[in-house]
């Protein structure tokens, strides 16, 4: 790998980390008077703003958190970065989130983060699974069947789109992170209930 690719890489990991950084749900809640941290869930995600403080407070979150990933990935597609290794400023976009600098590291689970960033690594078939995670929700309201469903569906339609092996593996892999980290964090809050 050039210098230049590199130095755009890093750029690109940073701008992407300080954008996931961006404590979205706190701000929003707070200018309804609400600490996000302490009411509902106390996660400073979209749901908990939607559940807590208001619907379209909660759907303005949403989409905020989403363009966090998204900007990530268009970002690096600005500076230069490969397409290969585009999907690394969607991680840290999503790093960024789940420990944010600006609120002492506490952050969300990602879920809208990573949705932005499949956006902006597949653009047709990340709306496409945004829109099948959508009519889920919708109709059986559980998040996280959404979001399997879309995913679903955004790997079920790479071969039909003829989206890259990378952008399918990135979008994949910060994916399985973002569920990885929600079963760590529920066994651990599984065995604290418990003591």
């Amino acid at each position: 790998m050039e210098i230049l690719q590199i130095g755009s890489l890093a750029t690109s990991i940073a701008v992407g980390y300080v954008l996931g950084s961006a404590p979205v749900a706190y701000l929003v809640a707070r200018f309804r008077g609400v600490d996000i941290f302490e009411v509902g869930t106390r996660n400073p995600g979209a749901a908990n703003v939607f559940r807590v403080v208001s619907r379209s407070l909660g759907t303005l979150v949403l989409v905020l958190d989403a363009l966090k990933g998204l900007l990530a990935v268009v970002m690096a597609n600005i500076f230069g970065v490969i397409p290969e290794a585009t999907a690394v400023a969607g991680a840290a976009a999503l790093v960024g989130h789940w420990h944010p600098v600006f609120m002492r590291f506490r952050g969300g689970a990602g879920l809208a983060t990573v949705v932005g960033a499949g956006i902006g690594l597949a653009p047709v078939q990340g709306l496409i699974a945004v829109l099948l995670a959508l009519v889920t929700l919708l109709i059986i309201r559980n998040t996280g069947y959404a979001a399997a469903v879309g995913y679903v569906g955004f790997v079920s339609l790479s071969p039909f789109l003829e989206t890259t092996w990378a952008a399918t593996l990135g979008a994949t892999s910060l994916a399985a992170l973002v569920g990885l980290r929600s079963m760590a964090v529920n066994i651990l809050q599984h065995h604290r209930d418990k003591e």
